[in-house]
């Protein structure tokens, strides 16, 4: 049970208790106004007045599938992908999904909040998922000496 959930619950107990609202306010360390808002929802609705509501807001512009196939794009090595390139670029990620059709467009600046919430960062090292192993031709020498 969440945290918000339980919360709102112990209000409801201690306005059953002492219909004070001030009093439990006090007791629980909330705000008057707090404790009245979930007092007056579960008057009205009784407990599905203690869930949250419904918050307005711009739909999604891309179904979830296009994150998804973001994020395994910037799970493969570009090379994978028939794309001379060391590392994935948001921008280049953009490129490639308009390029085979999955959208008409999409910004880098998207597709970096799509790797951002799932935690992915391809740009931030060389080949950070699937290292060269050691007998790799890219990785045993450096060229210098």
């Amino acid at each position: 049970m969440p945290v918000r959930d339980a919360l709102r619950a112990r209000i409801i107990l201690a306005l059953a208790d002492n219909p004070n609202i001030g009093r439990v306010a006090a007791d629980l360390h909330l705000t008057r106004d707090c404790v009245r808002k979930w007092a007056k929802r579960f008057e009205r609705r009784r407990v599905a007045g203690l869930v949250d509501a419904l918050r307005s807001g711009r739909p999604p512009r891309f179904p979830p599938e296009v994150a998804t196939y973001a994020t395994k794009l910037a799970c493969e090595l570009p090379d994978d992908a028939r794309r001379s390139l060391s590392l994935w670029s948001c921008g280049e990620i953009a490129r490639t999904l308009a390029r085979n059709g999955t959208v008409d467009a999409i910004s880098a600046d998207t597709i970096n909040r799509m790797l951002g919430s799932a935690k992915l960062r391809p740009w931030r090292g060389h080949h950070w998922l699937s290292p060269p192993s050691a007998a790799s031709p890219r990785s045993s020498s450096s060229g210098r000496g």
